[in-house]
């Protein structure tokens, strides 16, 4: 005689679907493990992903009606106080945010780093922020993101008396090429300003010449790269 083994409830087989992590609107949860605290966004993964729900709809609510000045403004306190985005909870649910596609959270990121170096607190002086700024601004920018392609033009720009970092005139030309005219203006100012080498200007300067056919706005700019500059600065 042949005993058949009962099937399985369906809600049982279900029971893995119900246990997998919450997704919550404009925040998703980060499962990853955190890695060294002085690296950059990978590092701003939280220890414990267990945060109140209620306080991640919150965060994302407010990141989506695009009221982000005060999550800056409060994660700069926090930073300046030593406590880093990954141990609070605003900070967390930005974190998962930006890891989600969120160029408005990377961005607040990384104004808060940038914030909270101006400040120079003592607490503060005890992590990277210039690293973490830096690296929050590159997520954004890698989604084409002008204004975190200008910000690291200028924060990586670290001596105006030397020629312009490599890094710095490549986020320039990417922002102005995206549409952004102070990007253009700020490759024209380093270039009258003897900071930029003319073998580096061949194909900007054709560019901007037919940009500037198309768009009166970039004119200026594209007058200052025909004219002449000062000598070149030691670099």
């Amino acid at each position: 005689m042949t005993i058949r083994k009962p099937a399985r409830p369906a809600v049982l087989a279900l029971a893995p679907l119900l246990a997998a992590p919450l997704l919550l609107a404009g925040c998703s949860r980060p499962t990853l493990p955190q890695p060294d605290a002085n690296a950059g966004p990978s590092a701003e993964v939280p220890a414990s992903p267990m945060v109140a729900d209620a306080a991640y709809n919150r965060c994302a609510a407010a990141m989506e009606a695009g009221q982000t000045a005060q999550s800056v403004d409060i994660m700069t306190a926090e930073i300046d106080a030593g406590q880093m985005p990954s141990k609070t909870v605003n900070g967390r649910c930005l974190i998962g945010a930006a890891r989600g596609g969120s160029l408005m959270a990377a961005m607040t990121l990384g104004d808060a780093f940038g914030k909270a170096i101006a400040a120079h607190t003592a607490a503060a002086a005890r992590n990277d922020l210039f690293g973490r700024e830096v690296a929050w601004y590159r997520l954004a920018a890698a989604h084409g993101n002008t204004e975190a392609e200008m910000r690291l033009g200028g924060v990586l720009d670290l001596d105006p008396a030397i020629v312009l970092p490599d890094e710095s005139f490549t986020y320039y030309v990417r922002a102005a090429r995206h549409g952004d005219l102070r990007g253009a203006q700020a490759i024209a100012d380093a270039y009258a300003g003897g900071r930029l080498h003319e073998e580096n200007m061949a194909s900007f300067r054709l560019w901007l010449d037919n940009a500037a056919l198309r768009n009166p706005a970039l004119m200026p700019a594209a007058r200052t790269l025909h004219a002449p500059h000062k000598p070149m600065l030691g670099g």
